[in-house]
Parts: C-alpha cells; sequence; structure tokens
C-alpha cells in the first residue's frame, strides 16, 4: 500500500461521514440515542475528527497526545460545523511519513514510537469503527444510509466478495 492509497482511504472513510450527516437534522445529530448508551451520533462525530484534527496538529512536534484532544462542543452539536471541520482534514491530513513519539493513556508504557502514516491508519481504523457505531444510531433513528460500505472495514467487505464467489 503505497502513500497515496493510504490517504485515499482516509479521504474516502471521512467523505463517507461527511455524506452521513448531512442530511441529519440537528435534533437527531444531537438526541441520546439509548442502543448507544445515551451518547448521540455527534458525540461519535467529534470523536472521529477530533483524533485526525490531534494527529494533524501533532505533525509538527512530533509527539501525539490522542487524550488531550479539545472536545469541541460546537462538532458535537452542530453538523455543518463538523462537515466544515472534514473539509479541513482532508486539506491538511496528507503529509510525508515521518517518527513520531505517540503518547500512550491506557496501557503500561507512557510513550512509544509512531509513524505519521501508521496514525493515519490508525484514523481510519477508528473511523470505520465508530461509523458503524453510527450506522446502529441511524438505525434507532430511522434513518436510512444507503452506502453499504459505511461502517465496515475493508477486510470484512473483502471477505463478503469472497463468500458470494
Amino acid at each position: 500500500m503505497n502513500n497515496y492509497t493510504i490517504f485515499s482511504e482516509a479521504f474516502e472513510v471521512l467523505a463517507q461521514l461527511e455524506k452521513a450527516i448531512s442530511n441529519i437534522s440537528k435534533d437527531d445529530y444531537t438526541r441520546p440515542i439509548p442502543a448507544l448508551s445515551n451518547a448521540t451520533i455527534g458525540q461519535h462525530v467529534r470523536h472521529i475528527l477530533e483524533h485526525f484534527q490531534k494527529l494533524t496538529e501533532s505533525y509538527s512536534s512530533g509527539t501525539i497526545d490522542y487524550a488531550s484532544r479539545l472536545r469541541n462542543e460546537n462538532l458535537e452539536t452542530n453538523n455543518l460545523v463538523a462537515i466544515e471541520a472534514i473539509s479541513k482534514i482532508i486539506a491538511i491530513l496528507e503529509k510525508d511519513n515521518k517518527l513520531m513519539l505517540l503518547k500512550a493513556h491506557r496501557v503500561s508504557i507512557e510513550k512509544t514510537n509512531t509513524f505519521y502514516l501508521r496514525e493515519v491508519i490508525y484514523n481510519i481504523e477508528h473511523c470505520i469503527h465508530h461509523q458503524a457505531i453510527i450506522k446502529i444510531g441511524l438505525f434507532y433513528l430511522n434513518i436510512e444510509i444507503s452506502d453499504l460500505t459505511f461502517g465496515v472495514a475493508k477486510s470484512t467487505l473483502g471477505f463478503r466478495e469472497n463468500i458470494k464467489h
């Protein structure tokens, strides 16, 4: 997989997210959903976007600390703000690979080496995971999503394709 493909996949999952939230009412975007432990679709969108934002903001310093995200309430309460954030992430995400330091908070080590492209891949997978949760929320709200690949890992899509043949 080359760098172009990695960034293309990141842009694809972000575009899927944008499409999924572009037609949701503010009420549905911010409605606590019992099936999601009363989390909202907006909260999951904020969580996804702030990880991407933290990665791009950390590029120049070389140290990533996902736990120090801003937790911008506007991203979780206004889908238009989230859509604007997606555009900004797409505009600045593509960067050269480089060695970085990752601060870890839930494991026994405090810091470990990583690479920018490895973290882009992590963010792609993280986004897909939360898209799957968002899809459950949309289903709960009776909002249909036409993209059958939304929230489905590439490996799962490949497995499903192989079963057909």
